[in-house]
Formats: structure tokens, C-alpha cells, sequence
């Protein structure tokens, strides 16, 4: 594997929407402002550089390992400033909250356009970096691009959860007994959110963020903003639409939430859109038998990886590198059918990268045959595609939110659909 394939890691999955086409939003009547907010609308930010991050105190360093900045150095070439929004919405008097918002003007003054604000998803997800990714584009040449932190997240006031041990087994089949012990993790999990909310875990939800975004428009003296937001950040950005339908101008959303599908279908689908990732990934693979010889049909290279995964049950392929100094502790040791199936759903997403795909699980179908170690180029790319995924902390966001709309409250639901799964 070169450096080149190596670098494509790194990139891989990124989508350059910015500066693309933007779709209109629709005009019915505006949202009316609730009674007492106007001392929130009224507020002027006051802007600063960015300051560096603070390194988290190891005791709220999450247990996987230590989080990277990865804009160690740059954010000075962004602006900050706090933005204060009303805890509750329907009693504005009752209290407030602190959003961190970020922004760095458009590139050409004689050519803006407004502000267009920008989400990552989630939920739970920081924007404040979000100018800094952006800087550059035509976007940026345009507009001016704002990137805030919503309620409970990073540098606005958070929401967090009691930490507890993580009791999950670690594996991607679980036994029913193990599937048990997840179903015991939850709910110590869910009531440790609960003490920890406090007063302000009621009010963590999508319908207040996007009032929050009304409210960082109006302290920008914007009379509409324009919007680009991805994954969870298209629902977001959809129900700012339905609430403030005249105070949203243009508008993309990338990789778009189904509104009907909060949550729990939601998770259900993307189970479904990862299987489709790995069988046209296979597809692709029988193919091109000639160079990975991992089977001539989609049939065949499923099977090939299948009998690989049941031989790396019982003895796990080692891996050439170590983990790097100061990387999270989550870069996987060795190659074992959980590492597996878990890069499968990873690393099939990307089209770009199917080609490095085939070429690690042959070179670990070998290993695994041979009894050698898998080599250093294949390690570091496994470990780069683990130091990609999410880093799982005691933030309390995206458990609130995903709980916004009704899940079964009957356990034998869940129990019956792990029993369906082929």
C-alpha cells in the first residue's frame, strides 16, 4: 500500500458541497417570537480570535483515549464569541444557556451575500471548527461562515453524563446472554444521564437548537440566514425551515435524515445501508478475482470474508505496528473478527477506497492462513479508518436528543429483532 493509498484514509468520505448549488427554502408564515425573548435578539456578540483548546483534565479524558485537536494552532484564524439563548423556550425568564458560536468573514466584502450558517451532525456534533474546514472555498468567498457548538456541546454550556463502566462485551454478535449485558449497560447508562442533567436535560432537543439558530440570526443583525448542514444536521436544518420559514434563505442538506425514520428506524436503516455498502463492495471485488482473489461473484467474495470472520473468532491475526504514541487506546491490537466486521461497515462507505479494502482483507485472509502478522501498511490503515469513527465520551447530547421521539419500551422488541438478524 503507498503513501498515496495511505493519504486517501484520511480523505476518504469527505464531500465537497461547499459553494455548490443551494436549494431554496419554503415561505409559509414566520414563527411568532415568544414573549420575552426580545432581550436575546437584542444581544451583540463580541468577537476575539479563537482561543486554543483546553486540554481536558484526564479525569474527563474518554476512557477509549485522548482526544486530538485536529486544528491545534489555526484557531486564531477564526473569531469567537458567546451568544446567550433562553433555557426554556416557553419561559424565557427561567433561565439561559451560553452557545459558542465562530466565524470568519467572507473572503471578498464587495461580493457577500449574508452568513450562511453551518452544522456537522450528530447529534452532538461541533460546529465551531466548521469556518476553519470551510476557509477557501467559494462558500467562504461569499459569505460569511458561522460555525456554532449547539446547547449542551463543547464550548457552549454542556450537557454531560455521570460516567459509569462500560460493561458492554466487546464484540459486533453478540451471544444472547452478551446482548443481555448490553440491554443492562443502557439503562445504568440512561439513568446516569439523568442524575447528571439536572435541570437542563429537558431542554436538550432539536426543536431548541434550531430556536438557538434564530437567535445567533437575529445577534448577527441578519434578517435570513442561509444553512448547510450534514447528517442529523439535515433534520436540524429542516425543522429551522418549518419554524422560521421566512428567515431561511438557501439551504443544503447532505446526507439527509428520513424525518419519519426519529431514531430508532433510523439506526434499523443504516444497519441495512452498511449490509448494501458491503455487497456491492463484493460485487465490485468478484470482478476483479484476477487481482484479489477473493472470489468471482459478490456470492463467493461474501462467503470468502464470512469463513474469514469464523477463523478469526477463534485466533486473531497480529498486527505489525504498534499503536502509535498518544493515539487512543481504541486502535485496534490485533485483527479478530470484531475488528473485521467492524471495518467492513467502515470501509465500504467510501467508493474511493475500495481498492485498499480488497487489499487488506486478502492480506489478512493470508496472514490468518499462514499464522504471519499483517503489515505495517495495512495496520496503519486500520488504525487510521478506527481514528476516524466517533469518539464515544460522557457528553450527554446525543443520548437526549435521539430520545426526543418515542422508542418501544418493551424489551422483547429489541430482543426479537437481534434474533431476526441473518
Amino acid at each position: 500500500m503507498s503513501s498515496r493509498d495511505r493519504r486517501r484514509w484520511l480523505t476518504a468520505g469527505l464531500v465537497a458541497v461547499l459553494g455548490g448549488g443551494l436549494v431554496a427554502g419554503v415561505p409559509p408564515a414566520a414563527a411568532a417570537a415568544p414573549d420575552g425573548i426580545a432581550g436575546f435578539t437584542d444581544q451583540q456578540p463580541e468577537w476575539s480570535p479563537c482561543p486554543e483548546r483546553t486540554p481536558l483534565d484526564p479525569s474527563e479524558q474518554p476512557d477509549e483515549g485522548i482526544v486530538i485537536d485536529p486544528w491545534e494552532g489555526q484557531w486564531s484564524q477564526a473569531e469567537c464569541a458567546t451568544v446567550v439563548v433562553p433555557l426554556n423556550y416557553r419561559k424565557p425568564g427561567d433561565g439561559s444557556l451560553s452557545i459558542g458560536i465562530s466565524r470568519i468573514k467572507a473572503g471578498d466584502p464587495a461580493l457577500r451575500k449574508g452568513v450562511v450558517l453551518l452544522n456537522p451532525g450528530g447529534p452532538g456534533g461541533g460546529g465551531l471548527s466548521m469556518p476553519l474546514q470551510a476557509r477557501g472555498s467559494q462558500l467562504a468567498k461569499h459569505f460569511d461562515v458561522i460555525g456554532f457548538d449547539p446547547r449542551g456541546v463543547g464550548r457552549s454550556s454542556a450537557l454531560k453524563c455521570e460516567r459509569i463502566p462500560d460493561t458492554r462485551p466487546r464484540t459486533t454478535r453478540p451471544t444472547d446472554a452478551e446482548f443481555a449485558a448490553y440491554t443492562e449497560y443502557a439503562r445504568a447508562h440512561e439513568d446516569a444521564c439523568r442524575r447528571a442533567g439536572g435541570g437542563i436535560r429537558p431542554f436538550i432537543n432539536t426543536a431548541n437548537t434550531a430556536r438557538d439558530m434564530d437567535v445567533i440570526r437575529a445577534a448577527l443583525g441578519e434578517e435570513k440566514i442561509n444553512y448547510v448542514g450534514y447528517s442529523y444536521g439535515t433534520y436540524l436544518g429542516a425543522v429551522y425551515g418549518s419554524l422560521f420559514p421566512r428567515r431561511l434563505d438557501l439551504s443544503v442538506l447532505d446526507s439527509a435524515v428520513h424525518p419519519d425514520w426519529l431514531w430508532r428506524e433510523q439506526g434499523r436503516q443504516q444497519s441495512v445501508a452498511a449490509r448494501f455498502n458491503v455487497e456491492q463492495w463484493a460485487t465490485w471485488a468478484g470482478q476483479r478475482d484476477n487481482t484479489y482473489h477473493l472470489g468471482k461473484t459478490q456470492s463467493e467474495v461474501l462467503a470468502t470474508t464470512e469463513a474469514l470472520a469464523a477463523q478469526l473468532a477463534t485466533r486473531s491475526v497480529p498486527f505489525t505496528r504498534e499503536r502509535p504514541e498518544n493515539w487512543p487506546t481504541y486502535w485496534p491490537r490485533t485483527f479478530d473478527r470484531t475488528v473485521l466486521d467492524q471495518f467492513m461497515a467502515m470501509a465500504t462507505q467510501p467508493r474511493s477506497v475500495w481498492d485498499v479494502t480488497a487489499e487488506v482483507v486478502a492480506e489478512v485472509r493470508k496472514a490468518a492462513s499462514a499464522g504471519t502478522a499483517v503489515s505495517a501498511d495495512a495496520s496503519t490503515a486500520v488504525g487510521l479508518l478506527h481514528a476516524q469513527g466517533i469518539v464515544k465520551v460522557d457528553d450527554g447530547v446525543y443520548d437526549t436528543v435521539t430520545c426526543e421521539a418515542d422508542w418501544p419500551t418493551d424489551l422483547t422488541t429489541y430482543y426479537q429483532g437481534h434474533a431476526d438478524v441473518p
